[in-house]
């Protein structure tokens, strides 16, 4: 049998005046000098991209936001703004990055960052945009909304009456507890649904809201549902209205005690923290007068 000997391979002598022909190495399989400098060097092009593409846009949404306000933009950065009609690669980085910080600067204390982020989404065609710039607002919103239509539509239920709203964890039980929960629980968020989208607006208003922010106020908005729900339940009521010398008969103004402590915990949680903090402290100081600090001891 004749074996075709490809251009370049070496051949071995083998006993008996045969010859073993070993072929090439593939190409695919040679390795680079450096496997490493190919793929870091396309990383650092790629983010190099995406950072001119960010400021690019960023620096639209300045200009178009300071000239429409009627903040005046300075000789230097309007000689500079040709930079914007080049291609995201064709710009010089450095000149870029001097742009930004001019416009910047101009439109201070708006965040370059916020007013890009409202204008993509103004500038979309769609009527949800136009009854809110930002996702997070119109999300919050819709969820303020379930909670208020929550709060009325559980309160149509026999079980929402003034006893039950009196009554304590331990004194009720079943479906009235449940009701009374879900009660003081759409309270609590209608609440907290209100402060967030408070500061959503000013935020918007200001340009200060980040898209990073937008997990921030669903953070505040379980917050104030637990905030809401613990304080309505244990602050005793009746203890305290006994003590005042009130009348122990439940009155129709002491139906909504627990429903208008559950909307202000919802509104600022802080009020919960501040309060078990304080006693935390007092608890702490407590056990450290009695640690042995007393004379001859």
């Amino acid at each position: 049998m004749v074996q075709t000997k490809p251009a370049g391979a070496p051949i071995t002598a083998l006993p008996g005046g045969a010859e073993q022909v070993t072929p090439p190495a593939p190409a695919s399989q040679s390795s680079p000098a450096n496997p490493a400098a190919g793929s870091k060097s396309a990383d650092l092009l790629e983010r190099t991209d995406l950072l001119r593409a960010q400021m690019r846009r960023e620096c639209l949404a300045m200009s178009a936001y300071s000239l429409s306000i009627g903040k005046s933009i300075t000789p230097e950065a309007a000689a500079s703004m040709n930079l914007l009609d080049e291609q995201f690669g064709d710009a010089a980085l450095e000149s870029l990055i001097r742009l930004h910080g001019e416009l910047a600067a101009v439109v201070a204390p708006a965040l370059p960052g916020s007013i890009a982020h409202v204008y993509q989404h103004a500038a979309r065609a769609k009527f949800q945009n136009h009854l809110a710039p930002v996702p997070v607002a119109r999300e919050m919103a819709a969820v303020g909304l379930v909670f208020v239509v929550s709060f009325f539509g559980i309160g149509l239920f026999d079980q929402i009456n003034a006893e039950n709203l009196n009554r304590d964890l331990l004194s009720n039980s079943g479906w009235n507890l449940l009701l009374v929960q879900l009660f003081l629980l759409s309270a609590a968020g209608a609440g907290a649904c209100f402060a967030n989208l408070f500061d959503i607006l000013k935020a918007v208003n200001n340009m200060t809201i980040m898209p990073t922010f937008s997990s921030e106020y669903w953070v505040k908005l379980a917050l104030g549902i637990i905030a809401g729900l613990l304080l309505s339940e244990l602050i005793p009521l009746s203890d305290v209205a006994a003590a005042a010398g009130g009348n122990a008969a439940v009155g129709a103004s002491d139906s909504f005690q627990k429903p208008v402590i559950a909307l202000i915990g919802g509104f600022s949680s802080s009020i919960l923290y501040t309060i078990l903090n304080r006693l935390t402290e007092t608890m702490e100081n407590l056990f450290d007068s009695k640690s042995g600090k007393t004379p001859g001891r």
